[in-house]
């Protein structure tokens, strides 16, 4: 056998191992844990991990635009969102009084104009000149599935379940 069949075996060889263990792992995220529509799921695998770098007291974004978000624990994060409102400014206009998570409502809900581009309207949950804060449409790396859990658990209840 010549080098250059030898070579030409080799790389066949590694190019069906590779495939094969790529289709083996085909579909699974091991590493990303999978996000259900209860409070619990959606604080583990999302608000307690990347929103509390950014929304616990002492940090920049404590009260960014009139939202006072909390993240500290998933109790404190539970009451923050479902009791508090906006108190001032937004990305654009004012959106005084909408409430950040309005159970039942996921189209009330700022957390949704905030978090998902199908959200984010002008005129928001019906308040004249309100468009919700826009950066985290883009910074924000929300899977389809963990998107789909925010949504069904807010308009299954918003329970602190």
């Amino acid at each position: 056998m010549t080098r250059a069949q030898i070579l030409r075996r080799l790389l066949q060889t590694l190019a069906l191992a590779t495939s094969t263990l790529f289709l083996t792992h085909c579909g699974k995220t091991a590493d990303t844990p999978t996000t259900t529509a209860s409070f619990a799921s959606i604080y583990t695998t999302i608000l307690g991990t990347a929103c509390i770098q950014c929304h616990v007291p002492g940090q920049p974004v404590y009260v960014t635009r009139g939202v006072r978000l909390d993240f500290t624990n998933a109790s404190v994060a539970y009451t923050t969102l479902t009791n508090n409102l906006v108190a001032g400014q937004s990305s654009t206009g004012t959106c005084s009084g909408i409430k950040i998570v309005q159970a039942g409502a996921t189209n009330q809900s700022y957390l949704a104009g905030v978090l998902f581009q199908d959200y984010h309207i002008a005129n928001f949950a019906g308040v004249t000149n309100c468009t919700p804060y826009a950066n985290h449409l883009s910074d924000q790396n929300i899977s389809a599935s963990q998107e789909a859990a925010i949504v069904s658990w807010i308009n299954a209840g918003a329970a602190n379940n």
